[in-house]
Parts: structure tokens; sequence; C-alpha cells
């Protein structure tokens, strides 16, 4: 068995999905994991249901530290603070030196500044990684007496949903007109909108951040409109951007990311990157950079199985992303995407149906330039449905009255769902 040192700078989903793999495939090669911010690979995902109370931190520890002494991949707690890429040796701030002979960057990503004066003032922050989970509890400890949240990402409705578990007011700036409107079609849209206005949430539509006023903490933020609202609490959910600390002023390429090929390979020989922080040229398509965990989990995969190609001298296989896939929950409204739903879907090219009462909706959006109408996409908020189904009527083109007549297929459990596929049949008659 051919053997070498695999570093991987990150243990998030994408680099422990990448070593696990690696071991896999190869029993001998020694590999290393770097992370800054936990010993152990967590969901992050679960990191509001810590705060909330509903889980123990331990809870959310995928595997336990026996777990990668049994697979024989070392973990370091540690922040690295430079690469040299010329004599592969990854350097720690506390001044450790450790030689690789390929390198994984899956470093991830942090949350987004929005560049206004005072962002920098204590009680203002993100929420992304275990550290922020961490000011959070100490800043609302104190006793925070208003919070405003900035941003209309996903990540900002689950600060918004701990917040208000706690009981803390919250007010919401959103640049859109609906949250989540240049995203969702516009009933989707106003479905989430009504769903966070209605637990509790003082949602501020088309309002910009203007400033964050304070001395040493935060007292208020100022709209670019001029209204003042004081607070202790500012959360700056306006996205995430790929790290890329560890790549600047070196012979690595990046553009908004770490720039690869489909097969995740960097300009530098026997340098991959992987999660968040990669941008991946797929055939016939520009660069892009995909920041769902479930990308970061197949980029991962595929990372794996490509350092082991390396170490063997196989050939390395490409990154096939497949259908896209997203769920999330706002608040109790479960959401899932498959497939391609542009937030223009109209009666001309979708089917719409929803119970306004009940806060259900579905939406099959399809290809009205042919005769067959080929389904291109799903949109479930309230209700779900099987991945897997809605994936292969999206990868075999199947037509509309097809999949309308298959529907019932889709449902989760239909022993303990209503099902509402006669509505979506006479949706389409009528």
């Amino acid at each position: 068995m051919n053997t070498a040192h695999v570093a991987i700078i990150g243990n998030g989903i994408t680099g422990i999905t990448a070593a696990l793999k690696l071991r896999e495939l190869n029993e001998s090669a020694t590999i290393t994991v770097f992370s800054d911010e936990h010993e152990l690979f967590f969901s992050r995902t679960a990191l509001m249901y810590v705060y909330m109370r509903d889980l123990r931190f331990a809870d959310t520890v995928i595997h336990p530290a026996r777990f990668y002494k049994e697979k024989r991949i070392d973990l370091v707690t540690a922040r690295v603070s430079r690469i040299d890429y010329t004599s592969k040796a990854i350097h720690t701030v506390s001044g450790a030196m450790i030689s690789y002979d390929y390198l994984l960057l899956a470093p991830g990503s942090r949350p987004r500044m929005p560049g206004v004066s005072g962002e920098t003032l204590a009680g203002v922050q993100g929420l992304y990684s275990a550290q922020d989970l961490e000011k959070l509890e100490k800043q609302t400890e104190k006793g925070t007496h208003q919070a405003v949240i900035v941003g209309g990402g996903l990540i900002g409705v689950e600060l918004a949903e701990m917040l208000r578990r706690r009981k803390i007011p919250v007010t919401f700036l959103v640049r859109d007109a609906l949250y989540a409107g240049s995203t969702l079609p516009r009933e989707e849209a106003m479905l989430v909108t009504d769903e966070i206005r209605n637990h509790g949430v003082d949602l501020r539509l088309s309002t910009v951040l203007g400033a964050i006023e304070g001395n040493q903490n935060a007292t208020a933020v100022v709209t670019a409109a001029g209204e003042r609202i004081p607070c202790s609490l500012v959360g700056l959910t306006i996205g995430v951007e790929p790290r890329l600390e560890l790549v600047k002023e070196s012979a690595v390429h990046c553009a908004r990311g770490i720039l690869t090929d489909a097969c995740l390979r960097t300009n530098i020989a026997g340098v991959y990157a992987a999660g968040d922080a990669a941008e991946v040229t797929l055939a016939g398509k520009p660069p892009q950079v995909q920041q769902l965990w479930y990308t970061g989990r197949a980029q991962g995969y595929i990372a794996g199985q490509n350092l082991a190609h390396a170490i063997s001298g196989t050939e390395a296989v490409p990154y096939a992303p497949g259908v896209f896939f997203n769920s999330a929950k706002f608040f109790s409204l479960e959401y899932q995407t498959y497939g391609e739903v542009p937030n223009t879907a109209s009666d001309a090219d979708s089917i719409l149906w929803q119970d306004t009462k009940e806060r259900k909706l579905i939406r099959i959006h399809f290809d009205n330039k042919t005769g067959e109408k080929p389904v291109l996409g799903f949109n479930v908020l309230g209700i779900r449905y099987r991945q897997n189904v809605c994936e292969n009527w999206i990868k075999d083109k199947a037509p509309l009255d097809q999949v309308l007549q298959e529907l019932p297929q889709a449902n989760f459990d239909p022993e303990f769902y209503r099902q509402f596929e006669r509505e979506l049949k006479n949706k389409k008659s009528g």
C-alpha cells in the first residue's frame, strides 16, 4: 500500500468527510487534521439548539475522540499561521512546523462584514462558529434588552428564533421587500415573511443598515434612512465569505474562493481545496463557490477519493454536484427545495398550490418551452417530500403530467401526513 502524509486544514463536514474517505481507501497514509475552532467535528447546524437548551454541546459532537484514534486520524487543535507551499510545511502560531506530502484546504467560511462604522464594537457578532455561540451566551447572560439582526439569510432567522426563545426582543432588518425575496418566488417569500412576524419578530423590510453606534459596546444601530434603534446586541447575518488568509500572498490561485479544477485540484501540485472556501470550475460552467452543508459533504467525499488516487498514482474523479437540494426551517415552517426554482417563477412556468390557513405550499417548476413540460424543480413549505423521488424526476426530465400522476410517491409518510395531490391536479386542470 502506498503511503504519504496528508494534511487537512479544517475539521468541518468537508475536512472530516475527506479524512474518513481517504482512510477507507488507504490504510497506510498518515492523516493530520488541523482546526482552530474545536478539537472534534460537531454539527454546526445544531448550535442553535444548544443555545435554546434543547441540546448540550456534547450532543452535537458527531464522533468521540476514540473514533479518530481507531481510524488513525491525528487531530491538531491549533491555529495555522502560514503554509509554505514550496517546502510543503505547515506553521502554527505556537511555532510548530509539520511537513506534508499532500494538502487539502477546507478552512470553511466566516461571517461577512457589512463595512459600516461600529462593526467591531463589543456586542456585534455573527453566528457561525463555536466561538460565536460562546460570545452570544456571554453577551445575553449580561441581560440584553434589545437585539437587532441584520441580513435576510437563514442564519438570521435561526438567530432570531434563538433570541426569541430567551424572550429577547428582536428587530430584524432586511433590505428586500420580502424576506428571502431575492431567492424565493413571491408566494413562498410572503409565507416565510409572515412566519417570522408571527413569532414576535419586528421585521423591517426594505431597510438597510447605515452604522452601529457605541463607545466600547454597541448601543444602537442607525438605518440608511436615519432611524436610530437602541440595542445592546447586533447580529450580522448578511452571509459568509471564504476564509482565504492561508492562500493570500501565496502562489495558490484564488478569486472569490480558492480556485480548483473539477477534481478539486488547485494550481499547486499536491494541493486540493474543497467546501465553503473552494471555487470549483466544472465543465462548461464558470467557477462557483458552493456554501451548503450538502455540497461541503459531497466535495469532501470527492477530495478524499482524489487524495487516495494521488497517493496511489491512479486517475482522479471529477466532482459532480448533481441535482441542487437545500432544506431549512423558518421557526416552525419547514422548507425544502429541489432542482431549479427561480424567484421569477410564475403561473406560466409553474403550478402553485397553497393552503394559507394551514401554511402549506407546493410549487412545481417546469420548462414551458416544450410540449411535455419537463419538471425542473420543486419548492415545498410545511410539507415533506422525498428527496430521491424528486431528484429522479428532475434527472429524468419527467413530463409534468407524469409527475402529477406519480406525485403520491414523493410523500414522506402517507400514514401521518395529509395528502395534497388532488388539489394540485385540480389546479392544473383548472
